[in-house]
């Protein structure tokens, strides 16, 4: 029973480093198709 449960909570860690990981790497995509777009409206000026 131990056993089964450990197992969960380590899953449901991996679950939530993995969506972390996720989000964090999305925030950095954005981040620089921001940073592109602010680039290129000031090469425009």
């Amino acid at each position: 029973m131990q056993k089964s449960g450990e197992s969960e909570t380590i899953k449901r860690d991996l679950c939530k480093k993995g969506a972390t990981e996720y989000m964090h790497r999305k925030k950095i995509k954005t981040h620089n198709k921001n940073q592109a777009i602010v680039a290129a409206s000031n090469t425009k000026l």
